[in-house]
């Protein structure tokens, strides 16, 4: 009985972050699709004025910095912090399925989609490394990424348009650009090859060994 008291209280304090960790995962997610969301606002906003034939010599003079020192500096900050809100989720993802396997594990579940009482976040994983031509789940994440990286090259583009193609306009505030994409290069791919470790080494190693060494603690 003292045995099953000392189960259930630790099923339900893990049931309790485990709430409290899917409500963190969705609150990040929104934080991405604001920032997606922005980010294309700006855009629009940036695409609106290149193509505004009533602009006048003062904001033709003004636009190399705008266009490509200013806007894609924006651009470029809000997807590191996009790049970086991803990297949590799936952080927290793992840290949910470590969770779901400790509680299907006290219960003395089978860690199975049948069998298991928490499985979604491992469904989840399941379903996208499967092999599949088009990874459904991962293509929004590709297409966000791709427009992070494109729009600021349009953004400069449209500054060097508005200034008629006068490089020796555009070539200090472009400078600027060129090193703040160089680092957002890599920080992307600083991020990317955070996000496939966690994906292929800590979900499968440290949640087994992690899972092995709890239920010894249990017993």
């Amino acid at each position: 009985m003292e045995s099953f008291d000392k189960h259930k209280m630790i099923v339900e304090s893990i049931l309790i972050e485990y709430r409290e960790m899917k409500s963190e995962s969705v609150h990040k997610l929104q934080i991405q699709i604001t920032m997606v969301s922005l980010y294309l606002t700006v855009f629009g906003v940036l695409l609106t004025i290149a193509l505004n034939k009533n602009i006048d010599e003062g904001a033709v003079l003004l636009s190399p910095y705008f266009f490509c020192c200013l806007i894609p500096c924006v651009m470029i900050f809000i997807a590191i912090l996009w790049l970086d809100q991803v990297y949590r989720q799936i952080k927290i993802a793992i840290y949910i399925s470590f969770l779901e396997k400790k509680v299907n594990n006290i219960l003395g579940l089978d860690n199975t989609l049948i069998s298991s009482a928490l499985f979604w976040e491992q469904w989840m994983h399941l379903n996208t490394t499967t092999k599949e031509r088009i990874n459904i789940s991962q293509l929004f994440y590709y297409i966000c990424l791709g427009v992070f990286f494109l729009c600021p090259v349009l953004s400069c583009l449209a500054g060097a348009y508005l200034s008629k193609w006068a490089i020796c306009n555009f070539i200090a505030p472009l400078s600027i650009t060129i090193v703040g994409y160089l680092i957002f290069l890599f920080f992307s791919v600083l991020y990317i090859i955070r996000i496939l470790q966690c994906d292929k080494l800590v979900f499968h190693k440290v949640n087994s060994s992690a899972i092995g060494k709890f239920s010894k603690e249990v017993d």
